[in-house]
């Protein structure tokens, strides 16, 4: 029985140590490539992804719609401005992920908190 430690007796050995087929890294990084979501994704038109996110914030987000700034780009979306609270925060982003060809989005939106409210009202 061979030695655990004694790789050079264990059979297939030299097979597992060998240098890897001269094409496999090309072979790895064209998959790797292929599968990524930024490769996959299909260029978006923007007016009609950005018309359609307005179109969902004015219908379940009435209040915060028009503090919101929508940048869209290819696939990715960004969102800044200022909605009324955490749910309405996360609500917005699960939203533009509902759109179709939205692979990305970048939430930047900010909570107004009471305290903000009550000394912009002072």
């Amino acid at each position: 029985m061979p030695r655990l430690n004694d790789a050079t007796r264990l059979r297939g050995a030299r097979d597992v140590a060998s240098e890897p087929e001269p094409d496999a890294p090309v072979r790895f990084a064209r998959r790797e490539a292929s599968l990524s979501p930024s490769a996959l994704a299909p260029v978006a038109d923007a007016r009609r992804v950005e018309a359609e996110i307005r179109q969902l914030f004015e219908e379940r987000l009435p209040d915060d719609a028009r503090d919101m700034e929508i940048s869209v780009t290819g696939g990715g979306v960004v969102l800044h401005g200022i909605v009324s609270s955490p749910l309405a925060r996360l609500l917005a982003e699960d939203l533009v992920y509902s759109v179709p060809d939205v692979w990305e989005c970048h939430n930047e939106l900010v909570v107004r908190t009471r305290e903000d409210t009550a000394a912009s009202a002072a």
